[in-house]
């Protein structure tokens, strides 16, 4: 994308092309991701990002709903509001719930980052290496190497649980960062409960032959 990002101009107000060429006007303050220019750019990497993550959270690796695409968020690694220029690179773009991207999770916040930029000197290396984030970077990691999410559910009964697969350095930062265990939800019991559940259902189903 050949635009400065870091001195952008919103090109609004424009006459639509429609009907009598009514002013259209944009409220995104010069800043670049939140323009109406790049509406249908935002629309083909929210494609490409679900396909990627298998529309499944990048961190917490919760199922995106297929159709509530409002609350399924592309989240920007390193924040734009302090790496502009990064606001649109597909190295820093990964897709999250909204709960991850938001809030008491990860928000603005620029504590994960071991290197952070200073005076808008970019430095793609670095900014990109892993060495330059505290937790897991769910793009250049796959997360479910090192946790993943199980997940049972029978009409209201729920049981999730996060499993350790290969200890990280920065696996405990990662849990803590995304508060992943307060997503854990039933008792053993209760997964033993729901698998006995679904099995009465549809083991009836299976061929006999696998």
């Amino acid at each position: 994308m050949n635009i400065n990002l870091l001195n952008y101009t919103c090109p609004y107000p424009k006459k639509s092309s429609r009907g009598k060429g009514r002013n259209i006007n944009c409220k995104c303050g010069n800043e670049p991701w939140s323009c109406k220019e790049f509406f249908y750019v935002k629309k083909q990497i929210k494609v490409k990002l679900k396909k990627e993550f298998d529309n499944t959270c990048a961190f917490c690796q919760r199922a995106l709903a297929e159709d509530e695409d409002i609350i399924i968020d592309i989240e920007h690694v390193l924040p734009k509001h302090k790496y502009v220029n990064y606001s649109f690179d597909i190295r820093n773009l990964v897709i999250s719930c909204r709960r991850c991207n938001t809030g008491a999770q990860k928000g603005t916040r620029t504590d994960f980052i071991n290197y952070l930029i200073q005076n808008d000197q970019y430095n793609a290396s670095i900014d990109f290496s892993l060495d330059n984030y505290k937790f897991i970077h769910p793009k250049y990691e796959n997360t479910r190497d090192f946790y993943e999410l199980e997940c049972l559910q029978a009409g209201r009964a729920v049981f999730m649980r996060y499993t350790i697969n290969k200890e990280h350095p920065k696996l405990e930062y990662t849990f803590d960062f995304f508060n992943l265990k307060k997503l854990e939800r039933g008792s053993l019991e209760d997964c033993a409960r729901i698998m006995k559940k679904l099995n009465s259902k549809f083991l009836k189903y299976l061929p006999e032959k696998i």
